[in-house]
């Protein structure tokens, strides 16, 4: 005789795998931000990253200190910025068209002035809209290390150029002015140094556990695991009772 418990251990392991196969989600989070309502900021200033051929000097970089809001593993690093070239704005008289269209955003813990020990360097090529004022144009940086950031702990975004000497970029003003950290310049390989004017505008954003039906279905095996001990004392008492009547055993009722 079949016993009726198989069906419901087939569902059981059934269940079981499919709760160990549940690939973890996540939602990103906003760990610190200067840009305003949808990603706005001011575009028609900015601070000049790169630009040693228009400025005469060996490029420049820029960092910016922030406190991490909570604690979660980086997700990515967003700048309102925009590149110069022969199709913008900028780039000098005439334009200089950048040898690429590309960025370099790297994150470091609060070890020294512009940044101590680098947790993550991101270089993101091709994302920039040329730069004609706008208030919105964002480029985005995925992090591919993760590394976890700690709520109330100081860290520094130093942004750069790979070819300092050739490439531009404008990182756009952040809104509102004046409520946001300084920013410091560097001036090739030089020492950081603050500088007198508004911060830039950025985002850092994290990654943050979203609760998973799995927790629903684990409920659910428990409850499968109790109802497979109840029809397993069942079957073996319908079989027993079963082999009773086989050999005559069974007694007679009134």
């Amino acid at each position: 005789m079949r016993s009726p418990l198989v069906p419901s251990m087939r569902f059981l392991f059934a269940c079981l795998f499919l709760a160990c196969s549940v690939t973890p989600a996540f939602a990103t989070s906003t760990v610190y931000s200067t840009f305003g309502p949808g990603n706005t900021y001011n575009g028609a200033v900015g601070a000049t990253v790169g630009g040693g051929a228009v400025t005469g000097t060996d490029g420049y970089s820029w960092a910016e200190y922030f406190t991490a809001a909570l604690s979660t593993p980086l997700e990515s690093i967003v700048l309102g910025a925009t590149h110069c070239g022969n199709d913008s704005f900028c780039g000098g008289s005439p334009p200089i068209n950048p040898l690429t269209n590309s960025v370099t955003m790297a994150l470091y813990d609060n070890g020294a002035t512009g940044g101590g020990t680098l947790l993550e360097s991101i270089t993101v090529t091709g994302q920039m809209a040329p730069w004609r004022g706008q208030t919105n144009a964002i480029v985005t940086g995925g992090s591919v290390l993760h590394p976890l950031l700690v709520a109330g702990t100081t860290y520094w975004l130093v942004v750069s150029e790979p070819n300092p000497l050739t490439d531009e970029t404008v990182w756009g003003n952040a809104l509102p002015i004046g409520q946001v950290n300084p920013s410091y310049l560097r001036v090739g390989s030089g020492a950081w140094a603050p500088y007198n004017g508004v911060g830039q505008a950025f985002q850092i954003s994290g990654l943050t556990p979203v609760p998973e039906p799995s927790m629903g279905l684990l409920i659910g095996i428990t409850a499968l695991i109790a109802l497979s001990g109840v029809l397993w004392r069942r079957y073996r008492r319908n079989s027993a009772a079963a082999l009773h009547v086989a050999d005559g055993t069974e007694s007679a009722r009134f």
